[in-house]
C-alpha cells in the first residue's frame, strides 16, 4: 500500500486531473461512485463502461430506513462487474445498538466486498447534536459490531469539518473517506482511503451522482472475511 508521502503526491496529481475532469477512460486512477434511491435506476452496464471500478451503495439509515434500490443496485453493479460495498447513514437520533441491527438485517456484504463503510456528517442529520464522548461511544459500538459481523474493520465517510468537530482523529484505527469538493482534502492522516471530490453527471445515471477516487491498491485492500453473521442481534 501507499505510504502518506506518495499518497498526498497522488491527490495533488488526482486534483490537477479533475479540473478537466468527464468521465475519461484513459485515466489510470481508481474511480468509484455511491449512490442510493435518489440516483433511481441506474444501467450498471453503462456505468462500468466509463471505468468506475467500485460503488457504495446505501443500504439503510438509522433505525429503520432501509433504502428502496439497494438490492437492486447491488446485485446488478456486481452482475456489471463492479467492485461493491454498503453503507449506513449514522444519525444522532437513533441508538447504535438499533442501527446496527437495521443494517445487518438489511444489508448485503459477503466475502470479497468492500468492506462496510458508515456515513456519519451534519447534513441530512437529526437537529439533536450529541457531545463528543458520546457521539465516540456510540459509534464506536457500531464500529466494533460491523468488524466482527463481517471480520473486516468498517470506513468512516465523513466531512472534513464533522471530522474536526467532532475529533475523529481518535478514530485512527479505521480507514476514512473523506468528502472535500473542488480541492484536495486538508486531511492529514495516512488513513485516508477515499476521496470524494466531485458531484457531476456520468452515463448511465440520471441524475448527479458523487465521484470519488480510491487511494489505496483497490484489488489488494482489506475486504469483506465472513460470509455467514454469527452475532445474536439484540
Amino acid at each position: 500500500m501507499m505510504n502518506k508521502k506518495n499518497r498526498i503526491i497522488l491527490l495533488v496529481v488526482l486534483f490537477n486531473h479533475f479540473l478537466t475532469y468527464a468521465i475519461d477512460t484513459s485515466t489510470d486512477a481508481v474511480l468509484g461512485i455511491d449512490v442510493s434511491h435518489h440516483q433511481k435506476a441506474i444501467n450498471w452496464d453503462t456505468v462500468k463502461e466509463q471505468k468506475i471500478s467500485f460503488a457504495y451503495i446505501k443500504a439503510t439509515e438509522g433505525s429503520t430506513f432501509r433504502d428502496s434500490l439497494f438490492k437492486s443496485n447491488y446485485n446488478l453493479a456486481k452482475k456489471a462487474g463492479v467492485l461493491v460495498g454498503a453503507y449506513h447513514f449514522f444519525t444522532f437520533c437513533s441508538s447504535a445498538r438499533d442501527q446496527f441491527r437495521n443494517f445487518v438485517q438489511n444489508a448485503m456484504a459477503v466475502v470479497g466486498d468492500l468492506p462496510p463503510a458508515v456515513d456519519v456528517e451534519f447534513l441530512g442529520n437529526c437537529r439533536k447534536r450529541p457531545s463528543i464522548d458520546s457521539l465516540h461511544k456510540e459509534l464506536r459500538y457500531f464500529l466494533e459490531k460491523i468488524r466482527l459481523e463481517y471480520g473486516v474493520t468498517p470506513i468512516i465517510y465523513t466531512t472534513e469539518d464533522f471530522y474536526e468537530r467532532y475529533r475523529l482523529d481518535q478514530f485512527d484505527e479505521y480507514h476514512f473517506w473523506i468528502r472535500s469538493i473542488n480541492k484536495p482534502p486538508r486531511f492529514n492522516s495516512g488513513n485516508l482511503v477515499i476521496w470524494q471530490y466531485r458531484v457531476g453527471k456520468i452515463n448511465g445515471i440520471k441524475n448527479d451522482v458523487d465521484l470519488n477516487y480510491f487511494l489505496f491498491n483497490i484489488d489488494e485492500f482489506n475486504r469483506v472475511k465472513l460470509s455467514e453473521p454469527f452475532l445474536i442481534h439484540k
